[in-house]
């Protein structure tokens, strides 16, 4: 529902993000009323004030500086892990 990135499919109530020191970096949204919504719900499970969006080429530098990190939402608690091959 939230998000929908190139080579990774769907996946509901996740979202992939890249956290930069103190600030937290999500992929550019497909529409502005899906981004709008991914973006108040990781700020509201997260607890951070603000969030930053890359740009396709920005993302991939920093996915390949960084990793990318999920924000999943498991039986009603938040989990931050790492994005890997298999997730």
């Amino acid at each position: 529902m939230y998000i929908e990135r190139r080579g990774y499919q769907a996946m509901g109530r996740k979202i992939l993000f890249i956290k930069v020191e103190d600030e937290y970096w999500l992929s550019r949204p497909s529409s502005m009323f899906g981004g709008w919504a991914r973006s108040l719900w990781f700020k509201r499970n997260m607890g951070v004030q603000k969030v930053y969006i890359a740009s396709y080429d920005y993302w991939q530098e920093l996915k390949n500086e960084h990793g990318i990190l999920i924000c999943s939402e498991e039986d009603g608690e938040i989990v931050v892990k790492p994005l890997t091959e298999t997730t």
